[in-house]
C-alpha cells in the first residue's frame, strides 16, 4: 500500500491541479508504476499478516478475506486503466477519479484513521 501511496498523487499532483504543464510521458511512467504495484497489496494481507508489525488497517480486514478481496480487486481494475488513459490529461483525469473513488472505499471500511 505504501508504494501506491507513494506513486498515485504524482498522477494529479500538480498535473490536474493546473500548477505545471501536462507531461504525458510522466504520466504515463507513474501510471504504469501504480498499475504494477496496485496488484501487490492483496498479497499482504493473508492470515497471520496482522501479527508483528504496525500496520494502519482495520482487524477486520483479516476476518473475512472474501470481503477484502472485492475492495481489493475493484482498486486493481481501475489502476489497469490508468496507463491507457494517462496519454490524454481529460482521460486521465476522469480516470484518477474513478481510482481514488476505488481507493477510498476500502480505506473507509479497512483502514484505520
Amino acid at each position: 500500500m505504501f508504494l501506491v501511496g507513494q506513486n498515485f498523487p504524482d498522477l494529479w499532483r500538480p498535473w490536474l491541479r493546473g500548477k505545471i504543464p501536462y507531461d504525458k510521458d510522466a504520466a504515463i511512467k507513474h501510471a504504469e508504476i501504480v498499475a504494477f504495484v496496485s496488484k501487490l497489496p492483496l498479497r499482504g494481507f493473508q492470515p497471520g499478516t496482522d501479527m508483528g508489525s504496525d500496520t494502519k488497517a482495520k482487524p477486520e480486514i483479516w476476518e473475512n478475506m472474501r470481503t477484502t478481496r472485492r475492495p481489493s480487486l475493484k482498486m486493481q481494475q481501475e489502476t489497469a486503466k490508468l496507463p491507457a488513459a494517462a496519454g490524454d490529461f481529460n482521460a486521465l483525469k476522469a480516470q484518477a477519479g474513478e481510482t481514488g473513488k476505488a481507493c477510498k472505499a476500502c480505506h473507509d471500511k479497512y483502514k484505520n484513521k
